[in-house]
């Protein structure tokens, strides 16, 4: 009973983050974005089963990893912006020193990924034991293994599939072109 009310707690409060999340980032984008609202929420959801959090390490850890995933949001948003501004570059055959440049900020911003892990490591481990930090890397990357199987199969978004050819669907594929037999 006990197990059922730290749950109950937890997916409220998750449901009360991703609420909230889901209504500023509404306001900012409109209807645009739902399908990322929807893959958060499945990922708290996910995150809280896996974690299996007690209410005062709830309480704590939940702050801690939104802002985490708001700093990490942040630096995607302007990586895939390099990335697009990179692409065109290269495309319009710009100087070397900008495709250079362009190409240093975008190595730049994957280090800085990478030192926001680092840092919310450190302040992961403040407010969960050892076990718990280490299932919060261990459950993210399932979650993210999970859905990437599952926009592999068709199940993701139907809205990342627009523009693709009828009967070309990518069942399973991963590496390159399907091998035909003579």
């Amino acid at each position: 009973m006990k197990k059922n009310i730290k749950l109950f707690l937890c997916i409220a409060l998750s449901a009360l983050v991703a609420t909230s999340a889901f209504a500023g980032n509404q306001e900012k984008k409109g209807k645009k974005g739902g399908w990322q609202e929807k893959v958060k929420a499945e990922k708290i959801a996910f995150l809280t089963s896996e974690l299996d959090l007690t209410v005062a390490e709830a309480e704590a850890f939940w702050p801690v990893y939104n802002a985490m995933e708001k700093e990490k949001q942040e630096l995607m948003e302007s990586k895939f912006k390099t990335f697009k501004e990179l692409n065109k570059a290269i495309a319009e055959e710009k100087s070397e020193e900008e495709i250079t440049s362009l190409t240093k900020k975008f190595v730049e911003i994957n280090s800085k990924v990478k030192e926001v892990d680092n840092k919310y490591f450190d302040k992961f481990s403040d407010v969960l034991p050892a076990s718990k930090v280490a299932k919060v890397y261990l459950s993210e990357e399932k979650f993210r293994s999970r859905q990437i199987n599952n926009l592999c199969k068709g199940e993701g978004d139907p809205s990342k599939h627009e523009g693709q050819a009828p009967g070309r669907e990518r069942k399973g594929r991963r590496n390159g072109p399907e091998e035909t037999k003579d």
